[in-house]
């Protein structure tokens, strides 16, 4: 089979690519909630599990050849046949993530900003600049993602400066930081954290076969990974420290609600606009990657290239998107209850069977190279 296509990263544009999927939604749904006090730990101690699912998706790309994406590994383990019917699972899997998240974005912008505009509209015109970046390609979405990078980064930032000189940030809002133990954590990180965002990065199998220097794929993961937690950890610390735990868990987007906080000489204030635009850009990068890796799906199963299948799939995706949940409630509500385990096959199970899978066949052949 010929190569998928012909773009290639670098691999600063995978750093920033990996560390904008796993942030810019993180803060719009909230890590930890639920918690009593202690949620800024889940971030950080999240990564240390999260660097084995890292290991996993690389030992699986390695396993047959780092030019090879997940799609194309699953045919060589599992032939053409029942290969392509997983690949079509796997495709609808990715389309329906594309859904959900154009949804978290859609009850957003219909609560902050769009309150008269028809969720149809900003659904289908969000979609339709994800399809044209796609349709140009895999490079373009990375050097766009590269040229706003570190105003995603400084912005954060800029918002716990802002919220010193405010002084809105009480210290006292962090204790007891661990009134019922150190359980609850473990069962937050275990049951959504670890699979929200870093079980989703299965995607990014579809990803690394187009960094140009593959040697250094995995370092550059793992240091994302980190710095994914830390900076998390950050911005839920500044969510505490402002709002407190308890109005924290009560707040449907925690992170909008601490921007608010921020008047500055009776001059600055209201920089939530500017954030939700930030948000935006977060929810834009983790739908095109998404999306992309669904594309890449059917470019394999059908042999056509996938830019064949970005404008209708797009049209499709916003069609669900408008008929998946009447309103912001039900939305959660499945959100909460199957999107959670709906991950855990595809994010965990699988890729630890297909791991397997390599392993023996490799020590069958005696660490030949896998033929394909």
């Amino acid at each position: 089979m010929k190569s998928i296509q012909e773009e290639g990263i670098s691999l600063w544009q995978l750093f920033v690519l990996i560390f904008v999927f796993g942030t810019g939604t993180t803060f719009l749904v909230g890590v930890g909630k639920g918690l009593n006090h202690g949620e800024w730990l889940v971030p950080l101690i999240t990564p240390i599990f999260a660097i084995g699912l890292i290991f996993l998706h690389h030992f699986i790309i390695n396993s047959a050849g780092q030019n090879k994406t997940f799609f194309q590994i699953i045919q060589i383990c599992l032939g053409k046949k029942l290969g392509n019917l997983v690949i079509f699972f796997y495709t609808i899997y990715f389309l329906y993530m594309c859904v959900y998240i154009l949804m978290n974005f859609v009850f957003l912008m219909e609560i902050t900003m769009l309150e008269k505009t028809p969720l149809a509209i900003i659904s289908i015109t969000f979609i339709l600049a994800v399809a044209y970046t796609l349709y140009l390609g895999l490079d373009v979405l990375a050097r766009l993602t590269e040229l706003y990078f570190p105003i995603f980064f400084l912005s954060v930032l800029g918002v716990a400066i802002g919220l010193i000189f405010s002084k809105e940030m009480d210290i006292q809002n962090l204790f007891p930081i661990l009134p019922d133990g150190i359980g609850p954590i473990f069962h937050d990180i275990f049951k959504r954290s670890l699979l929200f965002p870093y079980g989703e990065m299965i995607a990014f199998t579809i990803i690394f076969p187009k960094v140009i220097q593959k040697n250094f794929m995995r370092r550059v993961s793992i240091v994302t990974i980190i710095a994914i937690g830390l900076f998390l950890s950050f911005g839920v610390l500044l969510e505490i420290l402002t709002l407190g735990s308890e109005l924290r868990n009560r707040s449907q987007y925690p992170f909008v609600s601490t921007v608010r906080e921020v008047e500055v000489l009776e001059f600055i204030a209201r920089i939530d606009i500017l954030y939700i635009f930030h948000l935006m850009f977060g929810s834009f990068v983790k739908i095109c990657l998404f999306f992309y890796a669904a594309l890449i799906g059917l470019e394999t199963i059908t042999n056509r290239r996938y830019r064949t299948f970005v404008y209708p799939f797009a049209l499709l995706t916003a069609f669900f998107s408008i008929i998946e949940a009447p309103s912001q409630q039900s939305h959660l509500a499945i959100g909460m209850k199957f999107v959670w385990i709906l991950q855990i096959p595809y994010t965990f199970i699988f890729p630890v069977i297909l791991a397997v899978i390599l392993w023996w066949k490799r020590k069958k052949s005696m660490n030949a190279p896998l033929k394909y």
